[in-house]
């Protein structure tokens, strides 16, 4: 049985020889002891600054090569890609105030721990009116080609035996906004800090429905180019919780999260392609 049949059969409710395999990610201390190199895959720290550097081509191109030799070592059944930074955009070097900390051109300050080795922490951040939100907003909804060359690799080398599903956002919540690629940049615009966006969920709730109005609609954008680009379905990522508990407090209603994840849910469960969305309890 090969690993997209065994896939299949699990997402039917039916039994496989085994339990199919496989990480939403893994990041690069694993994957370099277990290809025996070095990787830019999910490098954090050494991959922003090698983008910056004017890199992109060569961080690209050990993410496609890593990401599928993973796969294979690991005999995993589905492995999800990502979109990766476009060829046609300029990804400046920021200014520094410290050696892991820096303003971006938006005024807002980031700091990377060298010792979490995880994402940057947004220390400074800006506010976000109604206004702004058709500015910060990407023009463009749908990727260039550029940035879907990991995906179409991926599908090449993989899509006739292994599952293949891309990742991107829904839209409904706050992200990052500083991920280069990854559909970071599609699907989660800039709505100010995450406490802010968190508030106006009591006292602006026209902002909040504004704002995910533009972020479901560039996510099914990038969602709808991922399928088109060989992916067997979709998966959409959103942190609705830590470890700490849920960011929105029970006596807040849902209602217009859960409309979000209604629209964008509708949207693809009309095509007869796989989607995964994995909404909280």
């Amino acid at each position: 049985m090969i690993p997209k049949q065994r896939m299949l059969l699990a997402l039917n409710h039916k039994e496989p020889d085994r339990v199919p395999l496989g990480e939403l990610g893994v990041d690069s201390p694993i994957t370099e002891k277990a290809l025996r190199r070095k990787t830019f895959y999910r490098a954090k720290w050494r991959e922003w600054t090698a983008i910056w550097q004017g890199g992109r081509d060569e961080v690209v191109k050990s993410q496609k090569k890593d990401m599928v030799d993973l796969v294979r070592k690991f005999e995993w059944d589905f492995v999800t890609v990502h979109l990766v930074p476009s060829k046609y955009k300029i990804y400046k070097k920021p200014k520094f105030l410290e050696k892991y900390t820096w303003e971006d051109e938006e005024g807002r300050v980031w700091k990377y721990s060298p010792l979490s080795e995880g994402w940057p922490i947004c220390i400074k951040q800006r506010e976000i009116g109604l206004k702004d939100l058709k500015k910060s907003s990407p023009s463009q909804l749908e990727p260039d080609e550029s940035e879907l060359e990991l995906v179409r690799y991926v599908v090449r080398e993989l899509g006739e035996t292994h599952f293949i599903l891309g990742r991107t956002g829904d839209g409904s919540f706050w992200r990052n906004p500083f991920i280069f690629g990854g559909g970071g940049e599609r699907t989660f615009i800039d709505v100010g800090s995450f406490e802010s966006y968190l508030m106006k969920m009591i006292t602006n709730p026209e902002f909040i429905f504004k704002a995910t109005q533009i972020g479901v609609k560039q996510a099914i954008a990038t969602s709808t180019a991922l399928l088109k680009a060989g992916c067997d379905g979709v998966i959409a990522t959103a942190d609705y919780c830590s470890s700490q508990g849920s960011h929105i407090h029970s006596r807040i209603k849902l209602d217009s999260l859960v409309s979000i994840n209604s629209r964008f849910n509708h949207h693809f469960h009309i095509c007869p392609l796989v989607f995964s969305y994995p909404f909280p309890h």
